[in-house]
């Protein structure tokens, strides 16, 4: 039996980046790894020690041997659609939602929701961001990532 000072915490997925990511322990020690660097470590051959982890599929969640292949940065970045992903604007959808969680109202960006609402672009961000499973209270809304 493992002692329960070595154990994997909980998988769970990056807000940031999407990959999934693991949290490991060693007696008082953590570490973070990312669950698809974890795989190709462990089962694929990387002779020429590249230094990045590609998914073939373009899915973040398929951590699958046959899915993943060692490359380089450059490859990496101009492999598929990886190109217009990093030129297209980043947009974070929003929502108003009640004190129950339900949501009320969603909106495609930040910047519609600031528009429509009348609140501040960086208000609504600064309330989304608040860890939170409702995200908190501004005027009369609460603001929630979706």
């Amino acid at each position: 039996m493992r002692k329960l000072s070595e154990r994997i915490i909980k998988q769970k997925r990056n807000r940031k980046d999407g990959y999934f990511n693991v949290t490991l322990c060693k007696r008082a020690e953590h570490s973070t790894a990312y669950v698809h660097r974890l795989v190709a470590q462990a089962f694929i051959l990387n002779p020429d020690n590249l230094p990045q982890v590609n998914h073939k599929d373009e899915n973040k969640e398929n951590n699958r041997v046959d899915n993943l292949e060692w490359c380089a940065a450059q490859y990496n970045t101009n492999y598929g659609t990886g190109h217009e992903r990093m030129t297209e604007p980043k947009r974070m959808k929003v929502a108003i939602v009640d004190e129950h969680g339900n949501i009320i109202r969603k909106f495609g960006s930040i910047k519609e929701a600031s528009e429509q609402t009348g609140e501040a672009r960086l208000t609504i961000t600064r309330q989304c961001k608040r860890e939170s499973t409702l995200g908190h209270v501004l005027k009369y809304y609460r603001w929630k990532f979706i």
